[in-house]
């Protein structure tokens, strides 16, 4: 058994590198959709707000909230991210 802390995360780090990527990928995304869902909305609420509506780029942004937001939720209800 490794006798520094480091060398001991180390050793595991090693034998579940992919466990540990998949994890760190998986924190990123759900960082990233979390601080980028309420950019969408605030551009949904301005367009809305526009006189001259463009309802196509409205849509869009709307689905990218939506798909942002069920990015944020499914990562955080898995077991690993716990």
């Amino acid at each position: 058994m490794e006798k520094s802390p480091v060398k001991f995360m180390w050793h595991y780090l090693k034998l579940f590198k992919w466990y540990t990527f998949g994890i760190a990928v998986m924190v990123f995304i759900n960082i990233l959709a979390s601080r980028i869902f309420p950019l969408f909305l605030a551009k949904v609420y301005d367009a809305i707000t526009r006189s001259d509506i463009d309802w196509q780029s409205i849509y869009v942004l709307l689905i990218l909230a939506v798909v942002a937001n069920f990015t944020s939720y499914t990562i955080c209800s898995r077991k690993e991210c716990c």
